[in-house]
């Protein structure tokens, strides 16, 4: 036992200083003589013979000398000695190791599970939707901004006319939009615009008119350029419930297929 401990000893010394353990790996490409293995490194021939001498001690090297050039080779067995010693700790290690991974992913799904909570809570919920049209961006942008170009399309629906009564294109000002069905109904919707970046980017809010229960929510516009085409992302927040979300995506997607025929 304290011999086996002892030629572990002589391994792990071995293999602490790097330059020994670039020696072993270049020796795993083959036999190689002393003046090839001195050859990348910045220091005398007799400051290599000690590194060899060191790993041969270890068991590590096996040299021989053929006329006036001594070779080197690896020899493994202390490795796989040293391979073996370590593999007993491996699977502590591992299930260490386990344990932690097991417990940062409860972690991550807890925090996951209230990021979620938090953020799709009522009256904070968000809906996105994408779309891409075969239009500049430039004129993508107009679309929504103009307003005699947003009441050629902007309904859900072929059975909507659409009339913009307001729109003031600047940080603060407002617009209103009314929605009128085949049948009588008439839907308006108004907001004020919070960000706008030509022809980049929109921020309004949207709040319904003559429902006294309705809440004001945010819509953000984002125009990505594709060259002849056009990458559109809406994404609406702070609608009140899953109810409302799923009607405004309804909506939202009724009004990008009037835009698709508009363009």
């Amino acid at each position: 036992m304290v011999k086996y401990h002892s030629r572990l000893d002589a391994t792990f010394q071995a293999l602490a200083d790097p330059t020994r353990r670039a020696i072993l790996a270049a020796l795993t490409s083959g036999q190689t003589s002393v003046s090839v293995l001195a050859a990348p490194y910045r220091m005398s021939l007799p400051a290599v013979m000690k590194h060899l001498q060191v790993l041969e001690r270890a068991g590590l090297v096996r040299q021989r000398k053929k006329g006036r050039v001594r070779h080197c080779r690896l020899s493994a067995q202390p490795l796989k000695q040293a391979e073996a010693w370590l593999s007993k700790y491996r699977v502590f290690w591992k299930n260490q190791l386990d344990s932690l991974d097991r417990y940062l992913t409860q972690q991550q799904s807890s925090e996951a599970r209230a990021c979620m909570d938090k953020t799709q809570s009522p009256a904070n919920l968000t809906l996105q939707t994408k779309r891409t049209f075969r239009a500049p961006r430039e004129r993508v942008f107009r679309a929504w901004t103009d307003r005699a170009e947003l009441a050629q399309w902007f309904a859900p629906s072929e059975e909507y006319s659409t009339v913009v009564p307001e729109l003031e294109l600047r940080v603060g000002g407002r617009y209103r939009v009314e929605m009128h069905h085949k049948g009588g109904i008439v839907h308006s919707v108004s907001g004020t615009y919070q960000e706008i970046t030509p022809p980049e980017k929109v921020v309004f809010t949207w709040r319904w008119e003559g429902d006294a229960s309705a809440e004001e929510s945010l819509v953000t516009i984002e125009f990505h350029d594709l060259g002849n085409s056009t990458e559109v992302t809406l994404t609406h927040e702070r609608l009140p419930n899953p109810e409302e979300r799923d009607k405004h995506a309804q909506g939202w997607n009724g009004c990008m297929d009037q835009l698709a025929k508009f363009l």
